[in-house]
């Protein structure tokens, strides 16, 4: 059985072709030649990369998707999980744009890293948010919080960030998703 090169168009023997299976059960077909070049493609996309400038765009794309994160948190009063799976998608892409449109394993790492940072920034600012809310409703009812003093790294803000199992699920899926995002592309 004969088959075509997907970039070629050369006709070769199915047992010649490189297979590569797309989504939805879909196959592309590749013949020696052409598979050599997107190889090399793909390896030169792992080769000197900006890492000044991966960091440096991702952590602003991470500073956008806190901003998005803490606004949607802080309006909706609850944690939409796809903001999380958007932080990590958004400075996956930033630290590949960043990299010179570079991929690869300490990408992958910048990338998890900073959208870890991202997530646990927003959620740290929310806490904030709240505790700042609820001390307004407590001087509101005759002064009482001015008293209170709340220490930054308190184990009552750390726990307060995480509302419960779910947190740390999205949490998570930010990272994978920031991780994967960078990660060096094969056939």
């Amino acid at each position: 059985m004969y088959v075509a090169c997907s970039k070629c168009d050369k006709t070769i023997a199915q047992e010649e072709a490189h297979r590569y299976q797309k989504k939805k059960g879909q196959n592309d077909y590749f013949c020696p030649d052409c598979k050599r070049l997107i190889d090399l493609e793909f390896q030169q996309e792992t080769e000197n990369p900006n890492y000044g400038g991966a960091v440096a765009v991702g952590a602003l794309a991470g500073i956008a998707g806190g901003a998005l994160w803490y606004v949607v948190e802080i309006f909706m009063n609850f944690r939409f999980g796809y903001i999380g799976l958007a932080v990590g998608y958004l400075v996956g892409w930033a630290v590949i744009l960043g990299a010179g449109k570079k991929r690869g394993p300490t990408l992958q790492a910048i990338s998890a890293v900073i959208s870890l940072v991202a997530v646990l920034g927003a959620s740290y600012l929310s806490v904030w948010h709240q505790i700042g809310k609820a001390l307004e409703d407590m001087d509101g009812l005759g002064g009482q919080a001015a008293g209170l003093a709340i220490s930054p790294f308190s184990p009552e803000i750390l726990s307060a960030m995480v509302s419960g199992p779910m947190s740390l699920v999205i949490w998570a899926f930010a990272v994978y998703i920031g991780y994967q995002t960078p990660k060096a592309r094969k056939l």
